[in-house]
């Protein structure tokens, strides 16, 4: 397997304010990307559960979860993350613009 494969590019919705946008092969990992309107939606229960679940679809039966990194601001209009203070507040002028994520690395199991 390559790494830094992007497996899927569709969008997967858990309820109206989660949702995957991308899942990448990192060597034998599984990276999860999900996206949220704020940092507790995207780091909380429910995004995990929605990251582990995601497992099933790339046949990670038995895989570990974690958090890899921190949430992040993303500008939905421009398709781009949010690098400086400057673009976050750019972004919050337009509320529907801003949305978080949040990546979660899947470990499989022994």
């Amino acid at each position: 397997m390559d790494d830094g494969i992007n497996i899927m590019k569709t969008e997967v919705k858990a309820n109206d304010a989660l949702r995957v946008v991308s899942v990448t092969r990192d060597g034998d990992r599984l990276l999860v990307t999900i996206e949220g309107p704020d940092v507790e939606t995207v780091t909380g229960p429910e995004a995990r559960n929605l990251a582990y679940k995601e497992r099933l679809n790339h046949g990670y039966n038995n895989a570990g979860l974690e958090a890899f990194g921190g949430p992040y601001p993303f500008d939905k209009a421009n398709n781009k993350d949010l690098a400086t203070h400057e673009d976050i507040m750019h972004a919050a002028q337009h509320m529907n613009n801003l949305s978080y994520r949040c990546q979660y690395r899947l470990t499989p199991g022994l």
